[in-house]
């Protein structure tokens, strides 16, 4: 790519795969504006993302790869300000018609352009992004209210919902740190909020969620939906349809390399730090997490990487007294789970499995079964710093219950 920006100038990029070109847009264009141009889609999302904002987007229709429709589009979800452009050897009817409908292109020129009429573009594109930012100057407060009033409501709907989050933004952070990742406030904000769609679920729902234990086929699917849900309220928000757009994206199939588009990086970095928290939460340890990742071959090899060095989440166990119907999967029994008539139904030193669960539910509805029970719960202890610290180290529902020690 070429053309930095030097001065207090508008920015322009005009992307062409024809080296000659962009050499052409250069050379007409340096004395009045910024110029930077790039020769493929990627190259041209890096560089929204690297610098300061651009005015404008100038960019051919046909390009290998990525076409100038697409890239556009991703122009409009990740710098809405940013005036769109589209620049084709020929234009019809039904390109003309999506570009201005569905991308909201300003202008369509058709090559050759004349000097003139380039430069009156330009000029007429910068005046329409001054004109932008001046709103979306006015919209940053009420945006950031927004976010302010979303992060509340996914700390006071459900404790673990928070604390799930809040491991989440840590390691989001942790690989934009290590990995030196762009826009890493917005990959922050996509982890962070990324259980909303859960918000309406009941507690045991919202439990087994962040635990990742779906009770079946159909809840596994409503599972997966999760990020689905998200991404359909967010990009409701004018300022989050970025953020959104990567929420969407890591409920599909992701690519297996480290992406350069924006939006699908945002994705990735989602969905390896929620398989590595969930695993983590689980109790396995960190590098046999990582290497089972290595193997599966999903995330890709630089994420992976960038975890090496992430800090392991050191793990306690707390004796708590639950309820049949506050068990959940994962915790260990302590004393034995006897009948009202004193009959040992299942031995001490158990692990709750799912089978197990609906055993002891059985017995419960059946049989009766003394409570409540004693049993030794595992808690992750996020060790990143962060100002916002998981709401309880309990698990819900412990509240009525006693805690003997910890260790």
């Amino acid at each position: 790519m070429t053309g930095i920006a030097t001065s207090a100038r508008p920015r322009v990029l005009f992307v062409d795969d024809d080296r000659l070109i962009r050499t052409a847009y250069y050379r007409q264009l340096k004395g009045r504006v910024d110029v930077a141009t790039a020769e493929c889609a990627d190259e041209a999302l890096a560089a929204l993302v690297e610098g300061p904002p651009f005015a404008a987007v100038v960019t051919d229709l046909q390009m290998p790869g990525m076409d100038g429709l697409t890239l556009l589009a991703r122009v409009r979800d990740l710098c809405p300000e940013t005036v769109r452009v589209l620049f084709t050897g020929k234009a019809d009817l039904r390109t003309a018609a999506q570009a201005v409908n569905d991308i909201e292109v300003f202008r369509i020129l058709l090559k050759p352009c004349p000097p003139a009429q380039l430069w009156e573009c330009i000029e007429s594109s910068v005046a329409r992004f001054e004109q932008h930012r001046g709103r979306a100057t006015a919209r940053t407060s009420e945006a950031a209210e927004a976010i302010s009033l979303l992060k509340v409501l996914v700390s006071e709907t459900n404790p673990k919902l928070h604390a799930r989050a809040t491991r989440l933004r840590r390691i989001a952070h942790h690989l934009c740190v290590t990995l030196a990742l762009p826009q890493a406030e917005r990959l922050e904000l996509a982890a962070t909020l990324s259980g909303l769609g859960l918000i309406a679920g009941d507690r045991g729902l919202i439990d087994r969620f962040t635990a990742g234990h779906p009770g079946d086929d159909a809840e596994r699917r409503q599972f997966q939906d999760v990020w689905r849900q998200t991404a359909s309220v967010l990009e409701r928000i004018h300022a989050l349809r970025d953020v959104a757009a990567m929420v969407a994206a890591a409920a599909g199939a992701l690519p297996r390399e480290l992406s350069s588009d924006p939006v699908v990086l945002g994705a990735q970095v989602l969905h390896a730090a929620v398989v590595i928290d969930g695993q983590l939460a689980g109790g396995r340890a960190r590098d046999d997490v990582l290497d089972a990742m290595r193997h599966d071959a999903v995330v890709p090899a630089r994420i992976i990487d960038g975890l090496m060095n992430l800090p392991s989440l050191p793990m306690r166990t707390t004796l708590v007294e639950h309820r049949v119907a506050e068990l959940e999967t994962g915790m260990v029994l302590e004393d034995a789970v006897r009948a009202e008539n004193g009959l040992t139904l299942v031995p001490a030193g158990r692990v709750v499995t799912e089978a197990l669960l609906q055993l002891i539910r059985g017995y419960a509805r059946t049989l009766g079964i003394v409570e409540p029970l004693l049993v030794r719960v595992t808690v992750a202890q996020p060790s990143l710093e962060d100002e916002d610290p998981p709401a309880t180290a309990t698990p819900a529902g412990a509240g009525a219950g006693r805690t003997a020690h910890h260790r």
